[in-house]
């Protein structure tokens, strides 16, 4: 599904190959992300979004690219993970609304045909969604609070996974973004010219609203958004890291793409390069000064982090 949806937002053949094998070999599938039910559940998410863009590109019978998508989110909503599905739906709908808006589509038909496809994912999934509620109510949720709400959430110090994640996985033990240290090169690339390029945009935006959501209690708007909705049914906005892989796959196959068929010139290469190198140096040293600080002070480290952690974190729930 990674693969087609990649050929149609215009990556080659290789590039589209290579963010699928990133998509599969990174820290979500690859890497055990969560469990089985999660990734049954998520698996279709790239095959929505493809079948979005077929939607947009075609001029007529434009209601059955919308029933297909309800029933795949009905699939999802069977498939055992309904919070990564919900997710999942939150996530189609915003590239839905970027993608109609930066096409010029009517914004009305959109939420008629969305409706529409949510009126039958839930005629596909309700016998199972409510008999999960019920049983819900009888287990640890029904006590949710806010703390239950926010954790395991992705600490800003585990995005030296990206480079590193043995030592990422120190901030953040099951969620790391991983897609390999070379394609972060091809991600850089994509960058280039990405004003005039619709659907990396469209990535960018799933990008960013992703670590918003991930970084959960280290994102004061997220954690005050949950405070006042009161929502404490959904725990581990780590979860969200996902979509972030799901993006950096996807640039990374356009850079890809890019980058062996000179479609941007080469003082951009050259560029993408230099800044690759740079961030590349940047955690090299970091890593290497924590070395340092760790041999020379670690002791006195260690003995204060018991002490916080003593006073302010055991006992506490989560």
């Amino acid at each position: 599904f990674m693969y087609i949806y990649m050929r149609k937002i215009r990556a080659d053949s290789y590039g589209a190959f290579l963010a699928a094998v990133i998509l599969c070999l990174g820290s979500v599938y690859g890497g055990s992300f969560i469990n089985l039910s999660t990734l049954k559940s998520l698996c279709f998410f790239p095959l929505i979004l493809f079948v979005f863009e077929k939607y947009l590109e075609s001029r007529k019978h434009k209601t059955k690219y919308f029933i297909f998508i309800g029933i795949l989110w009905g699939i999802q909503l069977l498939a055992g993970s309904f919070q990564m599905t919900f997710y999942s739906i939150f996530f189609c709908m915003l590239y839905f609304f970027y993608r109609n808006v930066s096409e010029k589509e009517n914004s009305f038909r959109l939420i008629k045909y969305m409706a529409m496809a949510g009126c039958i994912a839930a005629l596909i999934s309700i016998p199972q969604v409510y008999s999960t509620l019920e049983i819900a109510r009888h287990s640890s949720r029904a006590s949710r609070t806010l703390d239950f709400a926010l954790w395991n959430s992705f600490s800003p110090p585990a995005l030296l996974g990206t480079f590193l994640p043995v030592f990422g996985s120190v901030f953040n033990r099951t969620n790391v973004i991983y897609i390999g240290v070379l394609n972060i090169f091809f991600v850089i690339v994509s960058l280039y010219g990405w004003r005039n390029d619709k659907h990396s945009k469209g990535l960018l935006l799933i990008l960013a609203v992703g670590l918003f959501i991930a970084f959960g209690k280290f994102n004061p708007l997220y954690a005050g958004a949950i405070k006042l909705s009161k929502f404490y049914s959904f725990r581990g906005p780590a979860k969200a890291i996902y979509f972030v892989v799901f993006a950096l796959a996807a640039m990374a196959g356009k850079g890809f793409t890019s980058f062996f068929t000179q479609a941007i010139p080469a003082d951009g290469r050259k560029r993408a390069f230099r800044v690759f190198a740079g961030v590349t140096a940047g955690v090299v040293l970091a890593f290497g000064a924590a070395r340092l600080i760790l041999k020379y002070y670690g002791t006195t480290i260690l003995s204060l982090l018991k002490s916080y952690t003593k006073q302010y974190i055991y006992g506490d729930s989560f």
